[in-house]
């Protein structure tokens, strides 16, 4: 059974919550376990104003899922489709690649709510399209 820390949004404002940041998920998991990772979440790295392309070199080998989504800027902004962003999803697929990543990915699109399908359908569409 392999185990993985979820980040939400966050920031240096507020020191309490840490597990936002791939090098306090890196300190925590570094010495475990290799089934004990992190879930990657490409958006809620957005959100903290940090690349995920970077956060997942840092977490080289630790990745045990990922939350797929772009959004339109850094910090809280809207999740737009795969390749659309800021979140440079194609070079985070390239980099799971390199991983040899084994995990699965979830696409999130958490907008649209009520007519979704399309841009989730889109976000495979794209991970289809770089899964070569």
């Amino acid at each position: 059974m392999r185990v993985a820390f979820h980040e939400h949004g966050g920031s240096m404002s507020n020191p309490k919550y840490k597990v936002w940041h791939p090098l306090y998920i890196l300190g925590v998991v570094e010495s475990r376990d290799h089934r004990v990772g992190a879930c990657a979440d490409l958006g809620h790295w957005c959100t903290s104003h940090l690349k995920p392309v970077e956060c997942l070199r840092i977490l080289d080998g630790r990745v045990v899922s990922v939350h797929l989504k772009d959004k339109a800027d850094f910090g809280r902004a809207p999740v737009v489709v795969a390749g659309e962003g800021v979140g440079d999803v194609a070079a985070c697929l390239e980099e799971l690649k390199r991983q040899k990543f084994d995990g699965h990915i979830s696409v999130e699109h958490e907008n649209d709510w009520k007519d979704s399908v399309p841009q989730v359908k889109a976000n495979i569409d794209f991970v289809k399209a770089h899964a070569k």
